[in-house]
């Protein structure tokens, strides 16, 4: 599992809300 494809590099704090947040990385909505 690597990290999400993201323009802008987020905290590991909002990295680990991010990811909590999204289900699959392609259903990744920022």
């Amino acid at each position: 599992m690597g990290p999400p494809m993201v323009s802008v590099p987020l905290s590991r704090n909002q990295h680990n809300q991010v990811r909590f947040s999204c289900v699959n990385r392609d259903l990744c909505i920022l």
